[in-house]
C-alpha cells in the first residue's frame, strides 16, 4: 500500500493498484468496504488505519530527529532549521511547547 499527503486528505493506492481518499481527521475512506460496511457500524478500514499509523508514525520520527538535531547544538538559526526540516515541522513543535524561538533562534524548552 503507498499512502500519498494530498493536502487535507490522503491518497492510498492498495496492492492491487485502486486509489482511495482518506480523510484522517473524519477517519472516513473512499473505499467500498467502509462506504457500505465499515462506516455503518462505526468501524475504520485498513486504508483509514494504514494512514493513522503512517501519520502518527512521521510524527513522531520527525519530531525526535528535529529535537536531536537541536539538542546536539543547544540552539539553532530558525532559517537553518525551517529549510532542513520544513516550517510546518517547526511550527508544530512550537505551537505544541517543545520548542521555543527567540531573536531568530530555535531551542528546546
Amino acid at each position: 500500500m503507498k499512502i500519498l499527503k494530498d493536502k487535507n486528505l490522503f491518497k492510498v493506492i492498495s496492492d492491487s493498484g485502486n486509489t482511495y481518499f482518506v480523510d484522517p481527521k473524519e477517519k472516513t475512506c473512499t473505499c467500498p468496504h467502509f462506504s457500505f460496511r465499515a462506516k455503518a457500524n462505526k468501524q475504520t478500514c485498513k486504508h483509514i488505519d494504514a494512514v493513522l499509523n503512517s501519520e502518527v508514525c512521521m510524527q513522531k520520527d520527525s519530531e525526535q530527529i528535529i529535537t536531536e538535531y537541536i539538542r546536539e547544538r543547544n540552539s539553532v538559526d530558525s532559517v537553518e532549521l525551517i529549510e532542513k526540516f520544513g516550517e510546518e515541522a517547526i511550527d508544530s513543535l512550537i505551537n505544541n511547547g517543545i520548542l521555543f524561538e527567540e531573536s531568530g533562534k530555535i531551542r528546546l524548552i
